[in-house]
């Protein structure tokens, strides 16, 4: 029966669909991964055409059919301009949001993640704090959540200051993980060892990452 709902998410996709129009994969607080269509979004004056960009959090007003979905309303909340700032944090923004496409199943209510994401995209939006921290902090914390760690990155040897790192982070709740720093080489054997746990877990390696470190 049609209807509509309200939720809050994440544009994490977009994607032409004709001329004018959208097709949108987002995260959803209560639906988790989501696709929906976005009429006339691919306009420059559209009413949805700042809600229906990658990056962009907002809350939507969906119209449900039978078997689609579509936008019907939507107020910008945040748009993470900053990550466009330099490259580096381009690339490590977009590989947030990749982690999220591929390993989050639609339909999953991911109240957890979504936070995540929004605070680790908060960082990367800061001139202030170091991109490959924030990418760090934020991979290790969504991989426990998914259920791959607990205390430890199972398989992966590291030097004690990066154990404890890593135990930290896998402790501490949202509010904290993202408040304290580490040295750049702890940092960067941190960023290695996800590299190779990653394919241990992933079919095939995520394209934003593998882009950075080319």
């Amino acid at each position: 029966m049609a209807g509509t709902f309200k939720d809050k998410g994440l544009v994490i996709k977009e994607w032409a669909a004709g001329e004018n129009d959208k097709r949108l994969l987002l995260l959803l607080f209560e639906r988790g991964r989501t696709a929906v269509f976005a009429r006339g979004a691919g306009k420059p004056k559209s009413k949805f055409h700042a809600c229906a960009q990658t990056f962009a959090f907002g809350e939507y007003l969906f119209y449900e059919g039978a078997g689609f979905l579509s936008v019907a309303q939507c107020e910008l909340m945040q748009n993470f301009y900053g990550v466009r700032r330099d490259f580096d944090r381009l690339c490590l923004a977009s590989h947030v949001l990749e982690m999220a496409e591929r390993m989050i199943l639609p339909g999953m209510p991911c109240q957890n993640e979504l936070r995540l994401i929004y605070l680790a995209l908060q960082r990367l939006s800061e001139t202030d704090y170091p991109p490959r921290l924030a990418a760090v902090v934020f991979e290790l914390k969504f991989l426990q959540m998914e259920g791959f760690c607990d205390r430890l990155l199972p398989g992966i040897t590291l030097s004690a200051q990066a154990g404890k790192a890593v135990e930290w982070v896998l402790e501490s709740g949202l509010k904290d993980i993202f408040s304290f720093n580490l040295p750049e080489k702890t940092v960067l054997e941190l960023s290695g060892a996800l590299d190779m746990f990653r394919r241990g877990i992933l079919d095939s390696p995520p394209r934003s990452i593998n882009l950075l470190n080319s």
